[in-house]
């Protein structure tokens, strides 16, 4: 039940959010036995498959490297298969049909995921960098573009 609870609350944020940002994350379950996808990703996800601006700081590493490492063309396929086998697939909630880890991650990896207002190089800098400085400015210039943009 607790996965479709989490789900659920993930598909609510998404719908009330404007953007996802997505900084660090676990990859690992949060107990012992626990077979839940990081939720992480999923946020991430469900933000893209909304269509939702995605903001991804991925050189602190975590989730948000990973989910860095599908997008620059850089994520290993062999740390992919194995964490598709440790996470089980959430359960639908709201009558959809559940996702897999696998199908996640590579949505993930669909060109023009981001939607963020950053230019090409500025998102490779963003996916890549462990400059607190530079990962704040690059969120902040992405913000104030989505927000503009929206305003007209």
């Amino acid at each position: 039940r607790i996965i479709g609870d989490l789900t659920a609350m993930r598909q609510h944020m998404t719908r009330r959010a404007d953007v996802r940002v997505v900084l660090g994350g676990a990859l690992r379950p949060g107990r012992p036995g626990e077979r839940l996808a990081p939720g992480t990703v999923e946020e991430a996800y469900l933000a893209a498959r909304a269509g939702k601006p995605l903001i991804v700081a991925g050189g602190f590493g975590g989730a948000a490297g990973l989910i860095a490492e599908v997008i620059l063309g850089t994520a290993d396929p062999a740390q992919i298969d194995e964490l598709a086998g440790r996470f089980a697939t959430p359960w639908a909630s709201n009558g959809e049909r559940a996702v897999s880890f696998a199908e996640m991650i590579e949505a993930l990896g669909s060109p023009g995921v981001l939607r963020n207002g950053l230019t090409d190089g500025e998102n490779r800098e963003l996916l890549r960098s462990r400059d607190p400085n530079t990962v704040s400015e690059l969120i902040q210039r992405s913000i104030r573009r989505i927000g503009s943009h929206h305003a007209h």
